[in-house]
């Protein structure tokens, strides 16, 4: 073997994972360019009629008409397409392709947080109280001193993270196949949770002000932050200013441009009041009864108020026992309660249930990560309904697995607040 030879093997040795981890993201690029012009959904007509109407009527013409059910920024978004010498079906999904991989580099970051987080839970649980329990008032200066080999590991879980959701069915299919735009809302909510288990408050909340301009079912994590700050963790109220401020900031153009202040700030009022089933291609407990809208929406809307309602209680009896692990698994949960019991949910609402699932899961609790797997698969023959009318289940079934899963994550993570299987002992185990 010669020494070229036998440098390259050295390399590769020493290399392979991040060598592997680069050839799957460009694989994973290469998927999305196959179906960046594969234009079977409705909502891409839509949106390349958004496009035409500022190619027609200008920036400001587009924005005075008002187009579609979408606020000010996504409306940008197509103007800034109209002026592009590219086809309309590659700015859309190159678009939601980039927010794709800003998402799956912030799971790998808030992955590797989490890790450093439960490492330290496990060492120092003491001085993890402290800094992360409402008594005291600022973080603990203890610092950990990991070997060099357990912070390859965790940096490496982290990567694969960021690989494993890249990869998601319901991220590449929803931004190259249907050309929507969860994912740009979604990489804005999990920058936002990555500055939330960091407790970089402001960020955090800006962050969510910034996705919440982008889509209206981001107020499912809303929650959370309500929940976080009834628990005693260390942010003012006020914080919570910042989310209608960037809205007010971000409907400017539109106003400007001549529109209606009224009709600009109510576009999500009017898509609330657009949709009149109490589902819509989604399986949950409405597949099986209570289907008439008119009867059922608004106790449907009470019920699930009176959910969150305990489990702020609940949350709240158990506050010393949330970290960001919680923080994680709470926020799949409190986004999964509201697509299982509202009324009118589309079959892509439960995106960032997808993704953030997967990543508590595959961090946490792999034994169960088959619930990840079946979700996943359940995405694949919801989405597969709506763009090929294609499925081979009945949603009932689909449902019933929904609701399984559902309730079988709310018994887990009610354990793990409650201090279930807990203690030292339990904790390095789940940091290891």
């Amino acid at each position: 073997m010669s020494k070229t030879e036998q440098s390259i093997r050295r390399f590769l040795e020493r290399h392979f994972f991040w060598i592997a981890v680069a050839v799957l993201i460009w694989i994973s690029v290469l998927i999305r360019m196959s179906l960046a012009d594969t234009t079977v959904s409705y909502d891409y007509t839509s949106f390349v009629k958004c496009i035409t109407s500022f190619r027609e009527n200008g920036l400001a013409g587009g924005l005075r008409i008002g187009l579609g059910l979408y606020f000010t920024p996504y409306n940008l978004l197509l103007a800034l397409f109209a002026v592009l010498p590219f086809a309309e079906y590659d700015c859309i999904a190159f678009s939601s392709g980039v927010a794709d991989y800003v998402l799956a580099l912030f799971a790998g970051l808030t992955a590797y947080t989490l890790l450093w987080q439960e490492k330290m839970r496990a060492h120092f649980p003491k001085e993890y109280a402290m800094a992360h329990g409402a008594e005291k008032d600022g973080p603990t200066s203890v610092t950990m001193i990991l070997p060099q080999e357990e912070r390859e590991a965790m940096v490496q879980k982290a990567a694969f993270v960021s690989v494993l959701v890249a990869f998601l069915p319901v991220v590449w299919m929803n931004s190259a196949l249907w050309k929507q735009c969860e994912g740009i809302y979604a990489c804005f909510c999990m920058i936002s949770l990555y500055y939330l288990v960091k407790e970089r408050w402001n960020a955090a909340f800006i962050w969510f002000g910034i996705a919440f301009t982008i889509k209206l079912q981001v107020i499912f994590l809303l929650p959370l932050y309500l929940v976080l700050y009834i628990c005693g963790k260390r942010f003012s109220i006020a914080k919570f200013l910042w989310i209608p401020v960037i809205y007010f900031i971000a409907g400017l153009p539109s106003v400007l441009a001549g529109r209606d202040i009224v009709e600009t700030y109510t576009v999500y009022f009017r898509q609330t009041s657009a949709f009149h089933r109490m589902t819509f291609n989604y399986p949950n407990v409405y597949q099986f009864a209570l289907t008439d809208y008119a009867t059922y929406s608004r106790p449907a809307i009470l019920f699930t108020f009176a959910v969150m309602v305990c489990a702020a209680y609940y949350l709240f009896r158990h506050k010393r026992n949330i970290g960001g692990r919680e923080i994680l698994g709470l926020a799949v949960w409190f986004q999964w309660t509201c697509v299982m019991f509202l009324p009118a949910m589309h079959d892509r609402y439960d995106y960032p249930v997808m993704v953030l699932l997967t990543v508590y899961l595959f961090l946490f609790e792999r034994k169960k990560i088959w619930m990840a797997f079946g979700m996943n698969l359940m995405a694949i023959e919801v989405y597969c309904n709506y763009l090929y009318d294609f499925t081979p289940l009945p949603f009932v079934v689909l449902a019933a697995f929904n609701l399984v899963c559902y309730l079988l994550f709310s018994g887990m993570l009610a354990q793990r607040m409650s201090g279930g299987r807990s203690g030292k002992a339990k904790l390095r185990e789940d940091a290891a």
